[in-house]
């Protein structure tokens, strides 16, 4: 039995700051592109410089996810997180004060950054401090509900901002937000055990390879939906990051304390539920981007009424969040996330209908939110659960830092390839009716492909609680 069945459930508080953090990370992803005409207005910035503002939050945050994970659970958790917070907060200030576009791309930098060491730990912190069972399954649900809030939020308040404020306005509001969240973590979270003065080999060049590796391999994505597959700089940019890869991994074979245990990756109900995590954004994702060009582009609505037609989507992912758990204890999580994949391929095979009927149609539109919704949660709680279900409380971080890397690098590759889809040009960027079908249909179709390997990868049988002596042996010594 491990230590954390035998803990007390914390405080409500304890989760609410962590959901709290979560919601604004994610919200910080989505809030800055309804800004992005009026900061490239505002400060002057072609449009080739104007991507980094999002492509700087998107590396920082993907490059050292795994590292912010694992520094977590050798320096303490709280720590990192308190951390993480504060350079959040503080970078958000910056770029709202930023006087050039350069300024402004250093600062979502650091942002990204800052959520890099917050978000993992954040998942970790759950994780340790929720028993396995139902306790950490309720609280899981509730962090999902928070993520799938932030997503959704960020048209709606990005474009009343905007439209009220200015820019500049999308960063600032974190700022106290971010002082908040950070007054309430100090107060709240328990502190973290002592940290030996020279944390027990601590692998420098596994964690320099790794980072320098995924922020590659996440510029190739990038460069791959700006420039193109088999552009210059995307073919360099995936072969130093394969280059890296791979030397990592060597690392790893031969350090004694590695930064990442690669008999992680053999255990196949954590290998396949961050496969699943990778490609599970096709829901949502897919929902968000191209239902918001759709409204604006091709309905004429403003990002804040945009907004407003989201709004059944948190609604009915809260739902979903709330009834994962129960049906997960009664059924297990594989057919619970088969069914939440199922749901939000049919959401998006509804939506593919929608540029064929004249004028549109809202009902149906608020159908297929209301489905995707529902399914955006009833997937993702079953995967999360899956993925840090039996491990050890000393890779309770690195676990955690991997999901989230497969659920952002994930993000990354499946919006590129369905805005390649759907022949969105990144100089125009219109969708047509036809594009927007096609990109619905493609993201239904992985969608359909991960309800079947759900009910391969999560089913009883395939467990990850395989190495109990070595997991039991860890946290008697870690």
């Amino acid at each position: 039995m491990t230590e954390t069945r035998d803990r007390a459930i914390p405080s409500p508080a304890v989760l609410a700051v962590l959901c709290a953090t979560q919601f604004l990370v994610v919200l910080d992803a989505v809030i800055v592109n309804v800004a992005l005409p009026d900061i490239e207005r505002g400060l002057s910035l072609d449009r080739a410089d104007l991507q980094w503002v999002l492509n700087a939050y998107a590396l920082a945050f993907g490059g050292f996810l795994l590292l912010g994970g694992r520094a977590g659970d050798l320096f303490g958790r709280r720590r990192l997180f308190v951390l993480g917070v504060g350079l959040f907060g503080l970078a958000s200030l910056a770029g709202s004060f930023a006087p050039s576009g350069a300024a402004l791309i250093a600062a979502r930098a650091v942002q990204g950054l800052g959520a890099a060491l917050v978000a993992p730990n954040a998942l970790a912190l759950i994780t340790v401090l929720h028993p396995e069972g139902p306790p950490r399954d309720r609280a899981l649900g509730l962090f999902a509900t928070a993520a799938t809030a932030g997503l959704a939020s960020g048209a709606l308040l990005g474009g009343v901002l905007t439209g009220l404020f200015g820019w500049s306005a999308v960063l600032l509001i974190n700022g106290p937000l971010a002082i908040v969240i950070g007054w309430a973590a100090l107060r709240q979270l328990p502190q973290d055990g002592a940290v030996p003065a020279r944390p027990r080999g601590f692998d420098l060049p596994g964690a320099v390879t790794v980072t320098a590796g995924l922020t590659l391999a996440t510029l190739a994505i990038v460069d791959g939906a700006r420039l193109g597959i088999l552009a210059a700089p995307t073919l360099l940019a995936a072969a130093g990051a394969t280059v890296l890869l791979i030397a990592f991994a060597l690392i790893e074979r031969r350090t004694a304390e590695p930064l990442f245990a690669l008999d992680l990756l053999r255990r196949p109900r954590i290998l396949g539920a961050n496969l699943l995590v990778f490609v599970h954004s096709a829901g949502p994702l897919a929902t968000l981007f191209f239902l918001s060009l759709y409204l604006q582009q091709m309905r004429g609505l403003s990002p804040a009424m945009t907004g407003l037609v989201f709004l059944p989507f948190p609604l009915a992912a809260a739902l979903g969040a709330s009834l994962a758990p129960r049906w997960i204890g009664r059924l297990g999580p594989a057919p619970v996330a088969a069914a939440g994949f199922g749901l939000m391929m049919a959401g998006l095979l509804l939506f593919s209908t929608v540029p064929a009927v004249p004028d549109g149609d809202l009902a149906r539109l608020i159908a297929g939110l209301c489905i995707v919704g529902l399914g955006t949660t009833l997937s993702f709680v079953p995967l999360t659960i899956a993925a840090v279900s039996g491990v050890a409380e000393r890779e309770a971080g690195l676990v955690s830092g991997l999901v989230n890397t497969s659920l952002q690098v994930g993000c990354a590759l499946v919006l590129a390839v369905l805005v390649a889809v759907a022949g969105l040009a990144d100089d125009a960027n219109v969708l047509t009716a036809e594009g927007l079908a096609r990109a619905f249909r493609v993201a239904a179709l992985v969608l359909a492909g991960a309800a079947l390997l759900s009910l391969a990868a999560l089913r009883p049988g395939v467990s990850a609680a395989a190495a109990p002596a070595r997991l039991a042996a860890d946290e008697r010594g870690g």
